[in-house]
């Protein structure tokens, strides 16, 4: 008879290995959604404390080959999960990923080393990572203390080849094309109708949205509502006043803003500035990735504007 046969209660190691790894996901979900319950979910909480919880379920589980080929193995079980258990969709899975591995994958590594080594300098490593990793986790909670800024504001100019007047004519007929658009944002929902006109104080433009959750399937239908606040003669301010698509739920966009200097009768500098908060933490992860997505969408507005 084996060693591993009626290990505890008839079970061998290998069964128990599955039955923690299970456990640990388990308990993981209903974690995500405690924090859902109480407003947290985009908080760091969920994308460092989350993973921390996740590793350090794993690394107390029986003795697997290391417990980082299991922490990644568990978390890539549950990262396929919470596309319909937690109803999360691609946009969050997909941009959530790497601080997920890096965070589980970072302390599941140091617990392989505490068990490789057996010496108290590893284990006090992993004890100062681990406290780092509890604090930076509080990010976006109430305890102020440990939240950053949120409020973010970007700019794109282009000199393009179109009067001032035929650059006013197209905001105030606004369209808007999946042509030519940077990679990066044709991850993100694109509008499937464009309505509203005019550039007049009180004018509104709705953008409507379909996102497919689950790229096939699942969609979430929104729009947004840009209204014209001011009106200057080089200068149009928009105000958002509704925002039902889906990346509300990630930022939340305060201002669009633009502004037209004409060089010539057929060429106009056009700056397009857009402020948006961040809605998502940790804020050195997620700050840096709506900077730049809000970045290419002002891009996008230009070239929309020069069409």
């Amino acid at each position: 008879m084996h060693n591993d046969k009626n290990l505890f209660f008839g079970f061998t190691t290998a069964q128990w290995r599955l039955f923690v790894v299970v456990l640990v996901i388990g308990l993981s979900f209903v974690v995500f959604h405690i924090l859902q319950g109480r407003n947290l979910n985009n908080t760091a909480a969920l994308y460092i404390g989350l993973p921390l919880l996740f590793a350090l379920g794993i690394s107390l589980s029986p003795k697997a080959k290391t417990t980082t080929g299991a922490t990644m193995k568990g978390l890539t079980i549950a990262l396929f999960l919470s596309g319909p258990i937690l109803m999360e969709g691609f946009i969050c899975i997909l941009f959530a990923s790497p601080i997920l591995y890096t965070i589980a994958g970072l302390v599941a590594w140091m617990a392989d080393r505490i068990k490789s080594k057996k010496n108290n300098q590893t284990k006090v490593q992993l004890s100062a990572v681990v406290t780092i990793l509890l604090f930076a986790s509080l990010e976006g909670t109430p305890y102020e203390l440990f939240s950053f800024g949120n409020r973010y504001q970007v700019s794109y100019t282009e000199v393009v080849d179109r009067g001032i007047d035929a650059v006013k004519d197209n905001l105030s007929y606004p369209t808007l094309t999946a042509t030519d658009r940077p990679l990066f944002l044709r991850l993100f929902p694109f509008p499937v109708n464009v309505s509203g006109e005019g550039l007049q104080v009180g004018a509104e433009h709705r953008v409507d949205f379909i996102y497919k959750k689950w790229i096939v399937t699942n969609e979430h239908v929104g729009s947004t509502i840009f209204r014209v606040a001011e009106v200057n003669e080089n200068s149009i301010r928009f105000e958002i006043p509704h925002d039902s698509s889906y990346l509300s739920h990630y930022m939340t966009w305060t201002n669009s803003a633009v502004s037209l200097e004409p060089l010539s009768a057929s060429s106009t500098r056009i700056k397009w500035t857009l402020e948006f908060t961040r809605d998502l933490d940790p804020a050195w992860y997620f700050g840096p990735l709506q900077t730049y997505a809000a970045w290419l969408t002002a891009k996008v507005l230009v070239k929309n504007a020069a069409a």
